[in-house]
Parts: structure tokens; sequence; C-alpha cells
């Protein structure tokens, strides 16, 4: 309302100065000394609060400013902790390999970003703890902010926690796949010899002795090892999905 009065105002002043000076061309040496005083009394307080009118002015601009570099600055992390957030609540499918390597590329992206969106919040609260004291806003925006903002920093800590924590999970499945494989292959090898020999042992013209009563007791000492593999196996991939082979 100020800033607004103060052409109506400039008006005003002109026209004194303009009047004084007839009004001091007509008046006495005294009187005229005293007029010319008093004028430029009201000019260096006039220019005075047109002075802080233009300062009060920068300075609500600068505040606007940052208010919206702020507000843009705290939506932008809020969609990136949505990202997040979105991402790491994905079901895993503890089975499918690749499933697992997209999203462990996806959480070790965000999860590298993590010291950087430290500094990012931290910077977010220092700059609305400015805001909500200084800037130009109404008591209803500055709830919303802060609140948007206590909502921003709890969603931070869980995101925090749990991308670490996703990003290890995915691992250790990945891990669990690896090991899987690997002793499939050692039980393959192991029952190749064993498969030869009873192939060669149901041969119809097969007259050479043989003794099964060995291959018999070397299976059922494997049996403990195979089970425990065919059980790892079904607990990871009891989720996958019908149409990715098991490898």
């Amino acid at each position: 309302e100020l800033q607004d009065g103060i052409g109506q105002r400039q008006t005003i002043v002109r026209v004194l100065n303009a009047t004084g000076e007839e009004v001091i061309q007509q008046s006495s040496k005294t009187d005229a000394s005293i007029l010319q005083e008093k004028l430029g009394s009201l000019n260096l307080r006039w220019q005075e609060v047109c002075k802080q009118l233009a300062e009060r002015k920068k300075r609500l601009e600068e505040q606007k400013n940052i208010l919206s570099e702020f507000q843009r600055d705290l939506n932008e992390f809020v969609l990136w902790l949505e990202e997040a957030d979105n991402i790491t609540s994905v079901a895993l499918e503890p089975g499918n390999e690749q499933q697992l390597k997209e999203k462990l590329e996806e959480i070790k992206l965000l999860a590298e970003e993590l010291p950087l969106r430290q500094g990012i919040l931290k910077q977010l609260n220092e700059t609305g703890g400015t805001v909500l004291v200084s800037a130009p806003i109404s008591p209803e925006e500055q709830d919303k902010i802060e609140n948007k903002l206590k909502q921003t920093n709890l969603q931070w800590i869980k995101v925090s926690r749990i991308l670490p924590e996703k990003q290890g999970e995915i691992e250790a499945h990945i891990k669990d796949l690896g090991q899987l494989e690997e002793q499939l292959n050692h039980l393959l090898v192991w029952l190749s010899p064993i498969k030869n020999q009873l192939e060669i042992y149901n041969q119809p013209n097969q007259t050479g002795p043989f003794d099964i009563k060995e291959t018999e007791v070397a299976v059922q000492a494997k049996q403990p090892d195979v089970e425990g593999i065919l059980s790892k196996g079904q607990h990871l991939y009891k989720e996958k999905p019908a149409t990715q082979p098991v490898k």
C-alpha cells in the first residue's frame, strides 16, 4: 500500500516544492531563508522515505524469490523421495535373476545419491526456517510449508534407511542364486559317472561284474545334500512367474 501511494505523494511533494519556490521569491530575505530551510528538510525526509521504501521493496522481492526457489527445491526433493519409495516398494522375486539385477541397479543409483540428498535436505531445513520467519506469506501458508517440511524429513528417514537395506537384500538373493547354480553344477558333475554306470548296468548284454551296492551307498550318502539343494531351489523359485524359465 505504501508503495502504491508513493506516486501520489511524489506529485504532492513536487507541487509543494514548486509552490514553495514561488513563495520564497515573493518573500523577504528572512522569511525566504526559513521557507528554504523547511523545504530542504521536507525534501531530505522525503528522499529518506523513498529510499526506505525502495529497500523494503527490494527485500520483499528477494524474499519472494527465496520462497519460490525453496518451494521448487522442496517439491523436487519430495518427487525424488516418492520415486525412491516406489522403487523400494516393488515386491522382489527371489528366483528372478533379471528382475533382481534390474532392481539392484535402480536402487544402487538412488543409494549413491543419499549423501548429496542429505546435504540438500539440510539446506532445505535451513532455508525453510528463514522462510517461515521472514517470507511475506499468510499464517495458513506458513502452516502448510511447515507441515510439508516435517513430512519430508520423516519420509527421508524412511527412505535413507530402506535403500541400503533393500540393496543388501537384493545382493543376498543374487548371491543365493549364484550359490544354487554352483551347487547344481557340482551335483551334475557328481551324477554324470553314476548315470553312466547305471546305463551300463541296465544294458541287456552286460556280462561283467558290477557292484550296484557301492553306487547305492554313494547315492544315499549324497541324498541330504541333494534334498538341501532342491529345498533351496524351491524356496527361491516359489514366487517365480511361470513365464520365467528356471536356470
